[in-house]
C-alpha cells in the first residue's frame, strides 16, 4: 500500500466530478447521451460505451438522462477515463435481473455494472441488482458493481443488492493488472452479507451503509498473505453511517467480517440501531484469521447500546456450527502490535485519500463538472450553482440546457423558461434540458429555485427574474403548442 506515513492505513472515499459538456481546463473531447425514448445519442448506457474511443488518452463523458434503464453493464478494459453522470440519483436508475448456474453449481446473479478499465468515475445514479428483490431470479453475489479496475471513483450514487452489493477486487483476488483501488463518497449502499466486498485499497467516507436483510455483516476485506504491514492493502470507512435493523437475535448485524491479513481503518462513524451494540464491533471470518490483521479505530459511536459504548477490547469468530458467536480478548498478532488499536486524533485525521493510494488523489485528479469549475461555460455572466439558473446542482453537466439556452429548440415559437416574449410551456424550471417535454421537478427543487433565487437577488449575484415561476404562455399568446399538454388538451396557433 503506497502513501503510508503513520501506524494506520487508510482508504478514502472520493468525490468525482462529471461533464457532459467540453471541460476546457481538461479536453474533453467526446460526448455522448443517453435516455430512454430514443431522443438522444443512444437508448442504453451499453451502446455509449461501445461508442467511446479505445484507449483514449482525453475523458469521455457519459451523460444518462432521467429514466429507468433495464440492463447489464460492461465497461471494458480499453474504455479508460471514463464518466458516467446521471441527471438525478434519485430520478436515473440503472437495474438488471439474471442469474445463471456456474460451474460449481450454486446460481449467481448477473452483475449491473462491471468494469475492467482505470479512471472510471459514476457520478449521480441509482444502481439496484433485482436478483434477490421479491419476484427475482435468486442468485447469490448480486453485485450492483463489481470492478477490477484501478481507480473507479463513486460519488452521488445508490448501489443495492443483496450479498456483496460493491464488490471491489484487487490484489488479494481476482484483480486486473493494476492495484484496483476505490473510492465512495456521498452515496448510500444497501445489502446483507458482506455487502460492502473489499480485495484491495479502498476509500469510503460520507456515505450511508445500510444492513437490508438478515442476516449479515457490512464490510468485508482481505488482504495479501505474507506482505508486511506498510506494504497491504487496506479498507478505511470515515464519517460514514452505519445503519437498518437486524431481525436475528441469534446472529445481529456485524459491523466486519474480517479475513486473512486484513487491515481496516474505521474512523468518526455512528453505528445506528443494533449495529455493534453490546458486543465487539470487529468479527473474523475464523479465529486464526486475527492473527495477521489490524484493525484501527477512532471516534466511533453508538447510539441505542444500552450496556456500554462501542466493544473494541475483543473481537468475535464463527463458531461450531449450532453455537452462539465465540469472543476472544485483544492480543498482540502476528507483527507483535494489538490486533485492534486506537488512534491518536493526528493519525485519524492524516488518514486521507491521497496517504492511502499514493500517486492517486481521487478529490483533486478529476475533471469538474460544468456547473462547479468556476468558469462561465455558455458565456451569460454567471458562473457555476447557484448563479447560473441553468445549474440545477453542482453536478449538473451544462451551463445551457435546452430550457436556458436562448433558442427555440422545439420550433415552437416559445423560448426557454423566461425568454422573451413567449416562454416555452414545457420549461417549468430553466435546467430542463428538453424543450419538448413537459418535465415536473420535484417540490424540493422549486423551493431551492424560489429560495437560492431570492437569496441571488439580495446578493445581487443574478440579475433573473423570480416573480413567479415559469408557467404557460397565455392562449392570446403567439406560442405554437404542437404537441399535447397534461390533461390531453393541445393548441396551435391561429
Amino acid at each position: 500500500m503506497r502513501g503510508r506515513t503513520s501506524g494506520a492505513m487508510a482508504i478514502v472515499c472520493f468525490a468525482a466530478a462529471v461533464a457532459l459538456v467540453v471541460l476546457r481546463a481538461h479536453g474533453v473531447d467526446v460526448t455522448f447521451a443517453v435516455s430512454p425514448d430514443g431522443s438522444r445519442d443512444f437508448v442504453s448506457v451499453q451502446e455509449a460505451i461501445h461508442a467511446v474511443p479505445d484507449e483514449s488518452l482525453e475523458w469521455s463523458v457519459i451523460r444518462i438522462l432521467r429514466g429507468t434503464y433495464f440492463e447489464s453493464v460492461v465497461v471494458p478494459e480499453t474504455k479508460q477515463r471514463l464518466l458516467l453522470i446521471g441527471d438525478d440519483r434519485a430520478e436515473t436508475v440503472i437495474e438488471f435481473d439474471e442469474s445463471y448456474v456456474n460451474g460449481a453449481g450454486q446460481l449467481v446473479a448477473v452483475p449491473v455494472l462491471t468494469n475492467h478499465a482505470d479512471d472510471v468515475i459514476v457520478r449521480s445514479l441509482t444502481i439496484r441488482n433485482l436478483a434477490d428483490e421479491p419476484g427475482g431470479s435468486g442468485g447469490k453475489w448480486d453485485a450492483a458493481i463489481m470492478n477490477f479496475g484501478d481507480r473507479l471513483a463513486l460519488n452521488d450514487v445508490h448501489l443495492r443488492g443483496d450479498h456483496d452489493t460493491l464488490t471491489m477486487y484487487g490484489p488479494t483476488h481476482m484483480g486486473g493488472p493494476g492495484p484496483g483501488r476505490v473510492y465512495v463518497t456521498n452515496s448510500h449502499i444497501q445489502g446483507r452479507g458482506d455487502f460492502i466486498a473489499s480485495f484491495t485499497s479502498a476509500f469510503i467516507e460520507n456515505t450511508t451503509l445500510e444492513t437490508i436483510r438478515d442476516r449479515g455483516h457490512f464490510l468485508f476485506q482481505m488482504g495479501l498473505e505474507e506482505t508486511a504491514p506498510a506494504d497491504q492493502e487496506a479498507l478505511v470507512v470515515k464519517n460514514c453511517t452505519f445503519t437498518g435493523e437486524s431481525l436475528d437475535p441469534v446472529w445481529p448485524a456485524g459491523a466486519t467480517n474480517l479475513y486473512t491479513d486484513a487491515i481496516v481503518y474505521l474512523i468518526g462513524n455512528v453505528f445506528e440501531f443494533d449495529v455493534g451494540a453490546n458486543r465487539p464491533v470487529v468479527h473474523f471470518h475464523e479465529p486464526i484469521q486475527a492473527s495477521g490483521s489490524m484493525v484501527f479505530h477512532f471516534d466511533n459511536a453508538q447510539m441505542l447500546s444500552t450496556v456500554s459504548p462501542l466493544v473494541w477490547d475483543s473481537y468475535s469468530a464463527v463458531g461450531p456450527v449450532g453455537t452462539p458467536l465465540l469472543e476472544f480478548p485483544v492480543t498482540n498478532n502476528d507483527y507483535g502490535v494489538p490486533i485492534i488499536q486506537a488512534l491518536s486524533p493526528a493519525e485519524a485525521a492524516s488518514t486521507a485519500p491521497a496517504w492511502l493510494f499514493g500517486d492517486w488523489d481521487p478529490i483533486q485528479d478529476v475533471p469538474l463538472l460544468a456547473c462547479e469549475d468556476g468558469i462561465d461555460n455558455d458565456d451569460d455572466g454567471r458562473i457555476d450553482f447557484p448563479a447560473d439558473m441553468g445549474c440545477e446542482s453542482p453536478s449538473s453537466v451544462t451551463e445551457s440546457p435546452q430550457c436556458d439556452d436562448g433558442e427555440d429548440n422545439d420550433d415552437d415559437d416559445c423560448v426557454d423558461w423566461g425568454g422573451e416574449g413567449d416562454p416555452d410551456p414545457e420549461c417549468l424550471v430553466p435546467w430542463h434540458d428538453d424543450e419538448s417535454v413537459v418535465y415536473a421537478p420535484e417540490p424540493s427543487s422549486f423551493l431551492g429555485l424560489i429560495v437560492g433565487g431570492g437569496f441571488l437577488m439580495l446578493l445581487g449575484a443574478c440579475s433573473r427574474r423570480f416573480e413567479t415561476l415559469r408557467r404557460p404562455a397565455s392562449a392570446s399568446s403567439g406560442c405554437r403548442w404542437v404537441r399535447p399538454l397534461e390533461g390531453g388538451s393541445s393548441r396551435v396557433a391561429t
